[in-house]
């Protein structure tokens, strides 16, 4: 098991760090980008790593419900995932997720994930694949100041759960480069800094998300 899935283990093994993924705390965020949970109605909605406590366990108005995260099985062993007919679960990796097929979903969440994973290139190009044509996709990350880019090679090493660091730019060049728009996006000051680790993060990064529609190649 590579060190990003390590460290969440150890996250969600402490139960202070889940106890405020209520309903409330999800209106929350995606009130902060501008969103509501009308966004899913009667959609079939995927999310890649939902953990035991995304996003996708709160939506109750989609066609459809889609959780994808390597570490399912485990978080079932241990109890934090109930067994929930209203939702399909898959164990794997969003670089690979044999289990949905080509064209097969309208919204896609990835919401703190891509710089989790081991490959983010491999994720968005899975996202686009499974992605219907008019498919949406609302990605969060947290990125870095361009002045700090130089110190993405070191970071990786002092930060475990986080095996990359993205700037504005390269995280756009990684969308866009898999045919991806970007019809909005926004980025803002990092809101939590109760540990010294946040306050420091504060200085030189920022939540970003954006809001990307997949281009459909013609090759006739």
């Amino acid at each position: 098991m590579d060190r990003s899935l390590r460290a969440e283990k150890i996250f969600w093994s402490d139960p202070k760090n889940y106890h405020h993924f209520t309903k409330k705390y999800w209106e929350w965020e995606l009130k902060r980008d501008n969103l509501l949970f009308s966004l899913f109605k009667d959609k079939i909605v995927c999310e890649i790593g939902c953990g035991p406590f995304g996003m996708i366990y709160t939506i109750n108005n989609a066609k459809k419900k889609i959780g994808v995260d390597p570490l399912i099985t485990y978080f079932k062993r241990t109890g934090l995932i109930k067994e929930n007919n209203d939702i399909i679960l898959y164990n794997t990796k969003g670089e690979i997720i044999k289990q949905i097929k080509n064209k097969s979903i309208d919204i896609i969440i990835c919401f703190n994930v891509i710089d989790h994973t081991e490959n983010p290139d491999k994720v968005i190009s899975e996202i686009y694949r499974i992605m219907k044509d008019e498919g949406i996709l609302y990605l969060r990350c947290n990125i870095f100041k361009e002045f700090f880019s130089i110190f993405r090679k070191i970071l990786k090493f002092i930060d475990p759960p986080h095996p990359h660091h993205f700037t504005r730019k390269n995280l756009r060049k990684i969308i866009e480069n898999q045919n991806l728009r970007i019809l909005k996006e926004n980025y803002y000051k990092v809101s939590s800094n109760t540990t010294i680790k946040e306050k420091i993060g504060r200085l030189f990064a920022y939540h970003y998300y954006c809001i990307c529609k997949k281009l459909v190649i013609n090759y006739n």
